[in-house]
């Protein structure tokens, strides 16, 4: 893990922790802000350690943000993370990553039933004492359920050869909706990793709603986590022989099966070529793309490459990173 990937993670954990402890919401989104900008820079912070003016020039990066980075660098260690992280049970942070299970309600638990970890939360949903707490009623605790079963099944990542096919049948449906101009899968998948985490589909679509309402209406889909905007995400579960979709709810609770995440994004058809690079190469990738376009006095991100010179045509002169000759796009929203 990089550096700025650790001090991210640290400074992410220290947001977290003080939701936990109800501290002051300005320190937490300070943190949580830091953590977003340090994941996304391009700049090794290591380089930039004996160098708090450069710290303090970056966006987002504040005093005493710098004064964390600094020490971290030299001591691989922030203090303030350590003494935080000694003032909540460690299995508090694992039920964060619980969809459905926030900060306030992780704090909740904790200090009126005594939970502090996935274990304890079990035996107080098992024996129905959860119900008794505030905001935890009947639907509620079935879909604090639903979430830890399927973690637990999500564990272990999945062989290509069981993704593939299931990535290759979404994919066809997609390309059917209409306004969807075409669809392909992307991330760890089309890189050909030899397992994956979940499964990312990129649609590019001039009809984005209905993009997302057939991909969270697909056969095999157990939950929705989110949808709308430009990025939908549900729980899917396909049966062993994946000749067929299995459908939880509708013919009652199938066990086996395959149990994965699937992600949606879509794109304007303009952006397609820029997208699916963007969403298909690793984070290390990107980042050193990001590197090359900067020295070259251009901005590249999931929407294509454009010169920083706030002009609104694409560098290349081409569909912002399209299939060439699609029209010069619209000012991209922010780059990650």
């Amino acid at each position: 893990m990089s550096v700025n990937a650790q001090i991210a993670d640290r400074l992410e954990q220290i947001a977290e922790i003080l939701e936990l402890l109800g501290e002051d919401r300005f320190r937490v989104a300070a943190n949580a802000k830091a953590a977003r900008v340090i994941a996304d820079l391009t700049t090794d912070l290591a380089s930039l350690a004996n160098d708090r003016d450069a710290l303090l020039a970056i966006e987002g990066i504040g005093a005493k943000t710098a004064d964390k980075i600094i020490e971290f660098v030299n001591t691989g260690r922030i203090t303030e993370h350590e003494e935080l992280r000694a003032k909540v049970p460690p299995g508090l942070l694992d039920l964060l990553r619980i969809p459905g299970l926030g900060p306030k309600t992780v704090a909740m638990l904790w200090k009126e039933a005594g939970v502090t970890d996935l274990p304890s939360l079990k035996r107080i949903i098992d024996d129905g004492s959860i119900l008794n707490l505030p905001r935890m009623g009947a639907k509620t605790v079935e879909n604090v359920k639903k979430s830890i079963e399927f973690a637990g099944q999500t564990e272990q990542r999945t062989p290509l050869g069981i993704a593939l096919p299931i990535a290759e049948e979404i994919v066809e449906r997609m390309r059917a909706v209409p306004g969807v101009n075409d669809a392909a899968f992307a991330g760890s998948l089309r890189r050909g990793k030899e397992t994956i985490g979940d499964i990312d589909i990129l649609v590019a679509t001039t009809d984005p709603d209905a993009a997302h309402h057939a991909f969270t209406t697909i056969p095999g889909v157990v939950q929705v986590l989110a949808s709308g905007g430009t990025k939908s995400s549900v729980r899917l579960r396909a049966a062993h022989d994946l000749g067929r979709w299995t459908l939880e709810g509708q013919h009652g609770k199938e066990s086996g099966g395959v149990a994965l995440q699937a992600d949606l994004r879509a794109v304007d058809p303009a952006a397609w070529g820029a997208a699916i690079m963007y969403f298909t190469g690793s984070k290390e990738h990107n980042v050193r793309l990001r590197e090359l376009a900067l020295k070259k006095g251009c901005t590249l991100n999931e929407y294509g490459l454009f010169r920083d010179d706030n002009d609104t045509a694409p560098a290349g002169g081409g569909g912002g990173g399209a299939r060439g000759g699609g029209g010069v796009p619209h000012t991209p929203p922010p780059g990650r």
